[in-house]
């Protein structure tokens, strides 16, 4: 296919000036350097990559050379240097090459781009040569298609990139070739040892894919990550008729239309594919079926999920509260409720993200109509966000020491008067000022006094 003839300022145009200045830098020493990979995709997709890559003509040690020059930090243990600017880092590597022994360093940016995964990621770009596109890349861009240049040996040499194919199809909107979709239906991360982290990195992309649906049902019919939990838990879902009328599908295609329509942020993504991943479970029946207690067990289940992927304890805990808050009546909720759930969420955003759970899971009913239900329930939670509302022990005018100094206990006393400030003041029977607090609890502590003489 015949490159556009604007394709190199377009390219050139969209590269940080930091990146070009090293660029040159690096030829001023007398090595070739061309960006690669993603970053260059990326640019000609007009979007903004996250991360430069660069591919230099240097040997290891020439390129060690660099990187002490221009204070470059080294990135793992493959021979990769690093530099971190504001808005994106810059990755360099030196040209690699295919041998019999596996990859090794040398050769030049043919060679590199030939021990690459998909021929979208196998073009580069230099201010001099241009657009550099051996394996038709820009083609396959154009055209929509997800290719491999060498299919078996780039799964046989690292299976997550299964995964990845699926990640790329997602992200670009592009199906996956027929010749790599048949080696990744031969050569699935079944039986291979994958790392939870890597497995974690390449699914959380999709889920935050605009496709992300696609995504999982493609994660699922490859077979890819089947020895994990999330997995075994989303084959679970597969055809699991909920026998209930609020239901019109199955489970994990509710689940699916939760993920669709809630935002792009991964903490709400993860809480709706896992939401009801525990109503198998607790199934019970009478004439239809009811899940009771099932948002505690898909918490409980969603968080062994997450361990397993080796995920921070952070998010396994903001998502495990989400699964574990989502099940209320909106309907019955008044403005003291929505401050209980405040306080159980922990901030503004994490209530919103609630609301937007279950906005989510009631569009994915045979009911989509309720979901207009929760438009007071935003407009609530903006009204105690510009009220400033205070919602945690952090945000009362009194603290452990000064009630320390009125003679309370240290330890769990000091927790519970806090508690029952926060209380009051969330009920608006006290102000939340320093001497009217301290004042409660001076009388109180009197009132107990006089009871005990």
């Amino acid at each position: 296919m015949r490159l556009p003839d604007n394709i190199h300022d377009k390219i050139l145009n969209k590269i940080p000036e930091e990146v070009k200045l090293f660029m040159e830098a690096v030829e001023a020493q007398g090595h070739p350097v061309f960006l690669v990979g993603g970053s260059v995709r990326d640019l000609i997709m007009d979007r903004k990559p996250k991360d430069y890559d660069l591919a230099v003509g240097a040997s290891q040690e020439a390129l060690e050379r660099l990187a002490d020059r221009f204070r470059l930090y080294k990135l793992g243990q493959f021979g990769t240097y690093a530099k971190a600017f504001e808005d994106f880092d810059m990755e360099i590597t030196a040209f690699r090459k295919r041998t019999e022994a596996g990859l090794v360093t040398g050769g030049d940016i043919y060679t590199d781009l030939a021990c690459r995964d998909f021929t979208v990621n196998a073009m580069a770009f230099s201010e001099n040569t241009g657009l550099v596109d051996p394996f038709g890349g820009f083609e396959d861009l154009y055209k929509k298609r997800i290719a491999a240049m060498y299919p078996e040996a780039m799964l046989a040499e690292d299976p997550i990139r299964a995964l990845r194919a699926v990640r790329l199809s997602v992200e670009l909107d592009a199906p996956i070739d027929k010749v790599l979709s048949e080696k990744m239906t031969a050569v699935s991360l079944n039986g291979h040892r994958v790392s939870g982290e890597r497995l974690r990195d390449e699914l959380f992309k999709i889920l935050v894919c605009a496709k992300a649906a696609d995504g999982i049902r493609n994660v699922i019919a490859y077979d890819l990550g089947a020895s994990f939990l999330f997995h075994k838990l989303l084959k679970r879902m597969r055809g699991y008729d909920q026998q209930n009328p609020y239901h019109d599908k199955t489970l994990l295609e509710h689940s699916l239309t939760v993920l669709e329509n809630v935002p792009a942020r991964l903490t709400l993504r993860l809480a709706a594919l896992f939401h009801d991943v525990g109503k198998p479970d607790v199934q019970t029946m009478d004439c239809v079926a009811h899940y009771y207690g099932h948002e505690l067990a898909s918490a409980e289940l969603a968080q062994a999920c997450l361990k397993e992927l080796k995920c921070s304890s952070g998010l396994i805990r903001e998502v495990s509260t989400l699964i574990e808050a989502y099940m209320f009546n909106p309907g019955e909720i008044g403005e003291k409720g929505m401050k209980r759930l405040l306080v159980k969420m922990g901030s503004f955003e994490a209530l919103r993200d609630l609301i937007d759970l279950m906005k989510g899971d009631l569009i994915g009913t045979a009911y989509p109509e309720r979901a207009s239900s929760l438009v007071r329930l935003y407009e609530m939670t903006d009204r105690l966000e510009q009220a400033e509302t205070v919602f945690s022990r952090k945000n009362l005018m009194i603290n452990g020491n000064n009630l320390i100094a009125l003679g309370i206990r240290e330890g769990k006393e000091i927790g519970r008067w806090l508690d029952v400030l926060l209380g009051k003041v969330m009920d608006s029977e006290l102000e939340n000022e320093k001497d009217q607090l301290i004042g409660f609890v001076q009388a109180c502590i009197s009132a107990e006094n006089q009871d005990k003489t």
